[in-house]
């Protein structure tokens, strides 16, 4: 049996076609992911996340962007991809092939799916770490209160803290505020333990 050959797309070409596409699609190494649709839990956490970082950073110099603007890593295999919510303190910039796409995030936020959270947990953070502006990883479980953030201090060495109490907040020190999990999973309907 012979195994289907992949065509090779470039970056011009992924580019151009998802310009004008009706819905969005990733691209790394050549290949191009569509992207499924959100459940409303994952909805309501990124919304949540949008809102309350929009207002704790109103007045420094930092932007939120949901998930419609792209990010491009070059250094990464020219990974495009759309983060739940990025976060730039200073500067965007988005020059380089496709001046829709950011390239200089300080804080990347991914709300975890069944189908992704593995991927957003171990490749594409990895990905993610070739960012050289890039100061934190914020993991949102949607099904469970449980917040994960890897935080990258003056040594280059990324540093990891959690918590799952919902009377707890998570400190996000590349922007120097503290969320509490109250209010980024507000309105969440969680899973019944099984």
């Amino acid at each position: 049996m012979n195994a289907a050959l992949k065509t090779y797309i470039s970056p011009e070409e992924y580019l151009e076609r998802e310009n004008t596409a009706l819905e969005k699609s990733e691209y790394y190494n050549g290949e191009i992911f569509a992207m499924a649709g959100a459940k409303p839990n994952h909805v309501r956490i990124t919304s949540n996340l949008t809102v309350h970082l929009a207002n704790a950073l109103r007045g420094k110099d930092c932007e939120v962007f949901p998930s419609d603007l792209r990010v491009n890593i070059p250094q990464a295999g020219n990974l495009f991809t759309y983060p739940d919510i990025s976060v730039v303190c200073g500067k965007s910039d988005f020059s380089g092939p496709d001046p829709i796409s950011l390239l200089n995030p300080t804080l990347i936020i991914e709300v975890l799916s069944d189908s992704t959270a593995n991927y957003d947990r171990r490749e594409k953070f990895a990905l993610y770490r070739q960012i050289f502006t890039l100061k934190e990883y914020m993991l949102v479980n949607q099904k469970q209160p449980f917040v994960e953030v890897f935080f990258k201090n003056d040594s280059s060495e990324w540093i990891y803290s959690s918590t799952s109490d919902l009377q707890d907040s998570i400190l996000l020190k590349s922007l120097d505020i503290s969320l509490p999990l109250v209010e980024i999973y507000e309105r969440v309907e969680f899973e019944e333990p099984k």
